[in-house]
């Protein structure tokens, strides 16, 4: 097995919010109660949870299980959820997540609260994002 058998592509652009330099992201789907939604979402070592957009919240039908105080993607209060999330190499049920508290970014974004669960390798250079679970790295 390679050394980072998850390998993601950097973006210049997510629906309506470019990015320059590029940034890593990918398709992450999201699931509740039969239904669901793909779609690309940001990969930000710097933000400590993963936010899903007010589209996801209404599309999923999910229901709000209480407030917390956020700052960085806005100031003031999110309302978490709890959702099904997978992609390559992940699948977590019932994840907590926030509802961006900024209505101009319309794409999820995907914290270390998911992304402390993996070795990552940041490839700069070659605007790339390698990953592996760290069951893979202790089998």
């Amino acid at each position: 097995m390679p050394p980072y058998p998850y390998v993601i592509n950097y973006v210049t652009k997510i629906g309506n919010k470019e990015f320059n330099p590029p940034a890593p992201a990918l398709i992450v789907e999201f699931k509740w109660m039969g239904r669901s939604e793909s779609l690309f979402a940001l990969i930000d070592t710097g933000a400590d949870a993963t936010f899903i957009p007010e589209g996801i919240v209404k599309n999923l039908d999910l229901r709000p299980i209480r407030k917390r105080p956020v700052q960085g993607v806005g100031k003031g209060y999110a309302y978490r959820y709890a959702v099904d999330i997978s992609f390559s190499g992940f699948s977590s049920p019932k994840m907590p997540v926030l509802e961006l508290p900024d209505p101009s970014l319309q794409f999820p974004i995907i914290g270390r609260d998911i992304m402390n669960r993996f070795i990552v390798k940041l490839d700069g250079p070659n605007q790339n994002f390698n990953y592996r679970s760290v069951i893979e790295q202790n089998t």
